[in-house]
């Protein structure tokens, strides 16, 4: 099988578990994802976010008696012994060095804060890292932000761009059967 979506963006309200699904998503993509190699980043707008998904990934993989044999547990990095690659890396959008990097799975968390000049590089940044995987997934979760009510498609934030896109796949009006879009 082929894994139909490529792209998803997920609206959920406030203390509804948003870090936890992020974390076991990454998790989910680490080691049962069928990848060979799985490059994943947990990125979001600010360190403190970035760590709090990190945090409970590897929460879950060093408490869990399934995980916990399978994975090498680090302060920013989550590998899987002999496999080339195999990792969840904590990302901040706030900066860093992100060339070279090559994923299969990017989970951005709380995609409506991701609004600054840099951000937005790093968001350009992480896609771009999935651009050789055979089966990409960059998955966007966030809580509703503001419209900025701007018209000019390049200055509009990452999490609106996608927002729109998705209500137009979603009632019909563009046919992107690889975009996941719930809110």
């Amino acid at each position: 099988w082929r894994r139909r979506y490529r792209t998803a963006l997920i609206g959920v309200p406030k203390k509804n578990g948003k870090t936890e699904m992020a974390a076991f998503l990454a998790l989910w993509f680490l080691l049962a994802g069928g990848q060979a190699s799985p490059g994943i980043a947990v990125a979001a707008a600010a360190d403190y976010q970035a760590d709090l998904v990190y945090r409970a990934a590897a929460t879950c993989a060093e408490h869990s008696l399934t995980l916990a044999p399978q994975v090498e547990v680090f302060q920013r990095e989550i590998l899987v012994p002999g496999s080339t690659n195999a990792r969840i890396r904590r990302v901040a959008a706030a900066g860093g060095k992100l060339d070279g990097m090559k994923l299969v799975c990017c989970i951005n968390d709380e995609l409506h804060e991701w609004l600054t000049p840099n951000q937005r590089k790093v968001f350009g940044m992480l896609r771009g890292a999935l651009a050789l995987a055979d089966e990409p997934m960059n998955l966007m979760i966030t809580t509703a932000g503001e419209d900025d009510g701007e018209e000019d498609e390049d200055a509009v934030a990452p999490w609106l761009r996608m927002y729109r896109y998705g209500r137009q796949v979603e009632a019909g009006e563009v046919d992107d059967p690889a975009f996941f879009f719930r809110w």
